[in-house]
């Protein structure tokens, strides 16, 4: 028996409730960066699902790592799914942007003083961090789901962030590929699902797809340039193009769309 007498939002009565949630900062998870801050109107808010695009090599994981780092600097939990790289080898990039050092460098830290920069960082009080490790293709919004339910029953863990490193290597629940009618179709499903968990779950979900060799090659690329499926550009709330030239790369900087 339940006495919660909500059945959605009551529209005629419920102009103070809209206006705290228009106005209300947690609602919006800001960046570290003031320019990211400017362009989105103060961050991205949850229950939304958010996307890198970029070519191969061009920097998908180490900007999702970058985020990861970021919230977990910022106080929030974080959950990364790995769907390639191992959860060891994942951590390191994530030490190294935590630390603001060469992954190749931490080993020259030695042990002692390893150990004390985290010490000092557990001081601060930032957020948690977990990575759960997926094979490849295995990945759905309902595996995600059971490692949520998992981590808050042992681990008392409930994320604010989940980021999913990739999209299009996750598989759907609600359907297969042989019998979906195409990837276009099956990864605008995934999609769905993966939007549908960052909303059940009240979370800010990231993930990253690559674009294909046109849109890989090009200065200034369109939705139309994903691969896999423009369904993936459907459901998203926001895709980021990212792009690197040889220019660029000198300057030691990534151009974004």
């Amino acid at each position: 028996v339940s006495f919660d007498t909500h059945v959605g939002h009551n529209y005629n009565d419920g102009e103070e409730e809209r206006w705290e949630y228009y106005t209300k900062p947690e609602n919006k998870i800001p960046f570290e960066i003031d320019f990211f801050n400017k362009i989105t109107n103060g961050g991205v808010s949850t229950k939304t699902l958010n996307m890198f695009a970029a070519g191969v090599n061009v920097g998908k994981t180490m900007l999702l790592v970058y985020l990861a780092a970021m919230y977990k600097r910022l106080g929030y939990d974080v959950l990364y799914i790995t769907n390639e790289i191992n959860e060891m080898e994942l951590a390191q990039r994530i030490d190294a942007s935590v630390l603001n050092i060469d992954s190749d460098m931490l080993i020259t830290l030695g042990k002692e003083k390893y150990m004390n920069k985290f010490q000092k960082i557990r001081e601060t009080q930032q957020g948690r961090l977990f990575i759960k490790e997926f094979p490849t293709g295995t990945c759905s919004a309902n595996g995600i789901k059971n490692v949520l339910r998992e981590l808050e029953l042992k681990q008392n863990f409930k994320p604010k962030v989940i980021i999913n490193d990739y999209i299009t290597i996750n598989k759907a629940d609600g359907v297969s590929l042989s019998s979906s009618g195409g990837t276009g179709v099956y990864f605008e499903k995934v999609a769905e699902e993966q939007r549908a968990l960052a909303m059940a779950e009240d979370v800010i979900m990231w993930t990253a797809v690559q674009f294909t060799k046109d849109g890989a090659n090009s200065s200034d690329p369109e939705l139309t340039d994903i691969g896999s499926s423009l369904g993936l550009a459907k459901v998203a709330d926001l895709v980021w193009a990212v792009m690197r030239s040889e220019m660029l790369d000198e300057m030691g900087q990534l151009s974004m769309k």
